[in-house]
């Protein structure tokens, strides 16, 4: 597996599923700001997020890092 410095975010859409959106990102240069530090990413919108946001669910640290990383790779 390839160390890719990926960062993440999600958001549920509260009570309006196609607000949900579910984003990685691969940390290029983590001394630049936002929107700058980041390289290639990919995003997911409405159910395609959810269903992300569900694997996701209860893991937190490395079991996170390992989640994000074979989604990354999925896609």
């Amino acid at each position: 597996m390839t160390d890719l410095n990926l960062s993440y975010d999600y958001c549920t859409g509260w009570d309006n599923p196609n607000d949900a959106f579910f984003w990685i990102a691969v940390m290029q240069n983590p001394y630049m700001p936002e929107p700058h530090c980041y390289g290639a990413s990919i995003s997911f919108q409405s159910e395609d997020a959810l269903l992300l946001i569900e694997r996701m669910k209860g893991k937190i640290g490395a079991a996170a890092k390992e989640e994000i990383l074979k989604i990354w790779n999925e896609h």
